[in-house]
């Protein structure tokens, strides 16, 4: 029969102290003295709970001499279904956690996934154990759905949130430079010979990404195609927005498509080709597995860039809601492949059209 888990109040009763001593003991927090806090981890140890990286780090602290810096671990909160999570069907998701794994572990870190993609997991339940783990810094992962909450108590913890799709309370954030970003695919798709260059997004990911591709898209089709209409279709989740999508695109007939998640299966099934008759490109190409043209939006840096910020808030005590939180934005890039074709001669082969 496998031990049972020991939790922070068994160990209070041990030692004789109160549940929270044995909380500062392990976070490496003041309050309490050197020799009670030795004697705690101690006891951590006895009772098999120095199992968790944060116990051996404390150890190491409080028998190093000199100034020794806190490591422990650091939590990622995801709101999705832990199964797909696993299984990489969310592929942007899988290379944030990549990057800020790998930027952890380099800083000495550990990185651990909690679950809460349902509302019972949230809350107290879920503030109780992120505070057992001893997790006082946490990365808030995407969320499937736009204007979400998530219900924690964030006064014991320094957070940064990956995106917009949580946005309330105000955290520090990270995100990609979407405006930046459906710049560079149009001016990419420009470059190439396209010049009906139409964005079709689900309404969701619109808000989702507080309506930041379709403002920059807006911007650049004043700046760079002044007195045309801007060719922009939110559609509706499928089948709904099948008939709706369709209509629209016999109606505006663009020469370029920009997306994400282009249903490449419905279009094939309206007789419609890539690239011969259109050309396709895709907002986020680290979720596709394929040649796409598009935006690299370099999500593993915003992984990595998360947990190096988060590991200053830590150092600074920086708990609770920002008083005044940040953005730091990261630049991806366009990436020119197998959906797209050049309709104009390329520089340096004047008299060559591409077929």
């Amino acid at each position: 029969m496998p031990p049972l888990r020991v939790n922070l109040d068994a160990i209070a009763r041990r030692v004789g102290v109160s549940r929270m001593s044995v909380s500062r003991a392990i976070n490496g927090q003041k309050g309490i003295s050197e020799s009670t806090r030795l004697r705690i981890l101690k006891v951590c140890q006895e009772m098999n709970y120095s199992l968790l990286p944060q116990i051996s780090a404390a150890m190491r602290y409080v028998r190093s001499p000199g100034d020794v810096s806190w490591r422990g671990s650091i939590g990622l909160i995801n709101t999705f279904d832990p199964a797909r999570i696993v299984c990489g069907v969310h592929g942007t998701y899988g290379r944030i956690i990549e990057g800020a794994k790998a930027e952890a572990f380099r800083l000495g870190y550990g990185l651990e996934i909690f679950h809460a993609q349902e509302p019972w997991q949230q809350g107290r339940r879920l503030t109780q154990k992120l505070l057992d783990c001893g997790v006082r810094g946490i990365i808030l992962g995407p969320h499937p759905t736009p204007k979400a909450r998530l219900e924690l108590d964030w006064s014991h913890f320094t957070t940064i949130a990956i995106g917009y799709s949580l946005p309330e309370p105000e955290h520090h954030r990270i995100m990609s430079d979407l405006v930046g970003g459906i710049v560079q695919v149009c001016d990419g798709l420009r470059a190439l010979g396209y010049r009906r260059i139409a964005l079709v997004i689900p309404e969701g990911y619109d808000q989702r990404t507080c309506h930041l591709f379709t403002s920059g898209y807006l911007g650049w089709q004043r700046r760079c195609q002044p007195g045309s209409d801007p060719l922009l279709h939110l559609w509706a989740d499928f089948p709904a927005g099948e008939r709706s999508l369709r209509y629209w695109l016999r109606r505006t007939r663009p020469d370029a498509l920009v997306s994400y998640f282009p249903p490449m299966t419905l279009f094939e099934r309206w007789g419609l080709h890539i690239p011969e008759e259109v050309g396709m490109a895709h907002l986020d190409l680290e979720s596709t597995g394929g040649d796409f043209s598009g935006l690299y939006q370099n999500q593993g840096s915003m992984g990595a860039i998360a947990v190096h910020r988060l590991t200053a808030q830590l150092a600074a005590a920086d708990f609770g809601i920002p008083r005044e939180p940040t953005i730091t934005l990261v630049r991806g890039h366009w990436v020119a492949g197998a959906t797209t074709r050049a309709l104009l001669p390329v520089a340096g082969e004047k008299g060559r059209r591409s077929k």
